[in-house]
């Protein structure tokens, strides 16, 4: 009876460890992904809408919402060079890039083979999500004025809990970044859930 004691306290605080370092929950409900991410884009100016534009507008917006930059130093405060800005090796297992773009839920076939439908029209009306399909394979190159310290892809973003682009920026940028290791990535979340 004892022992019944002791194993359950143990699978429990195994279950509870093992939640603490899971993927976060947006990397994996693209709903939530979706939600959040236009939350930031209405509350912190995310964008540009697409970064393979020069976008001088937006740039000159961020810019006057921080006081003290000029629209080219802003082009240089991108996603891909955050703080927040997760591209460690974790994450981007836990970021399903192509699947995450699209609608559809994976289909399975057979016992381990997964294989997705693959709808190419906007999502709900967002043209945010096509134009992502357009710049998920793109290189840094491929970005007017786009900083040589910046990752270029998709990473995971520890301030607003999406999924973002790393040619984008919003209003709460911070420098230093991107996280590239998952002691680091893991510390990031550990920070979230004590929170």
């Amino acid at each position: 009876m004892k022992y019944r004691s002791i194993i359950k306290g143990w699978k429990r605080f195994l279950q509870e460890g093992a939640n603490a370092v899971a993927c976060p929950k947006a990397t994996q409900d693209v709903k939530l992904n979706t939600i959040n991410r236009n939350k930031c884009r209405d509350d912190h100016m995310y964008g540009p809408m697409n970064p393979l534009d020069e976008s001088n507008s937006f740039w000159q917006k961020i810019a006057n919402k921080w006081n003290s930059a000029s629209a080219d130093e802003a082009k240089g405060m991108r996603c891909g060079n955050c703080i927040a800005f997760d591209v460690s090796p974790r994450m981007r297992e836990c970021i399903p890039i192509v699947q995450s773009q699209y609608k559809d839920e994976p289909v399975l076939n057979g016992k381990n083979n997964i294989t997705f439908n693959i709808k190419i029209e906007n999502i709900e009306g967002n043209s945010f999500d096509d134009i992502d399909k357009k710049i998920a394979k793109k290189k840094a190159a491929d970005f007017p004025d786009m900083p040589e310290n910046a990752d270029a892809g998709f990473g995971y973003c520890w301030m607003h809990h999406f999924k973002c682009h790393g040619a984008r920026t919003c209003d709460t940028w911070a420098g230093g970044g991107p996280i590239v290791d998952d002691d680091q990535s893991y510390d990031e979340q550990e920070k979230i859930n004590q929170e």
